[in-house]
């Protein structure tokens, strides 16, 4: 395809996946962590 990188602009998502690295993500960056993701 060309691509050297790609950018991901979004911080969080409604999917919910049990498995996503965006809670410890959070947790890290120091944002909130509420129920936005799910479990």
């Amino acid at each position: 395809m060309g691509f050297d990188w790609s950018l991901n602009p979004y911080t969080g998502c409604e999917h919910r996946c049990a498995f996503c690295y965006v809670r410890a993500f959070e947790r890290r960056a120091d944002r909130p962590s509420d129920d936005r993701y799910g479990r």
